[in-house]
């Protein structure tokens, strides 16, 4: 292991059974831990400054974590647009029809344009414009007969 994260790791052991400095200048520690739980969350927490060299689950456990947390974050080749991306990330209504629409070829007119895709916070705080009376009793009364009709 790296010597500069020894005290990081050697804290969160029970006892150190050996220690020696390789040619190369990295430790070689022999720890033993709590179970073997503690002993996967101890090495995976100073990353890449330490490998185990044994026990072999003890590799193994940490290279299916790692296998698992790289394949999360892998490029999915079938991901080549920014539609699919949204259709991916699961974003639904409005937003993921607004962001294809943007990424299309239908949007290349578009300049200049705010577009505000939070769910509806901006128009549920936006107070509207005071329409006229007159207005008001024309809107009621067109609503109205067309009701009557």
């Amino acid at each position: 292991m790296n010597p500069a994260q020894r005290q990081d790791l050697v804290a969160t052991a029970l006892t150190v059974r050996a220690e020696e400095t390789d040619s190369d200048g990295w430790l070689r520690l022999e720890l033993t831990f709590q179970d073997p739980k503690h002993a996967e969350w101890a090495l995976w927490q100073v990353a890449t400054n330490a490998e185990a060299l044994a026990p072999q689950w003890l590799r193994d456990s940490l290279h299916n974590r790692a296998a698992a947390i790289a394949a999360s974050y892998a490029v999915s080749p079938c991901r080549t647009s920014i539609y699919e991306v949204v259709v991916a990330e699961r974003l639904t209504g409005k937003a993921a029809g607004t962001i294809a629409f943007l990424a299309s070829d239908d949007a290349g007119f578009i300049t200049g344009a705010a577009i505000p895709l939070d769910g509806g916070i901006t128009e549920a705080f936006t107070v509207p414009e005071r329409v006229p009376a007159k207005a008001e009793a024309l809107y009621v009364e067109t609503e109205l007969d067309q009701i009557a009709q």
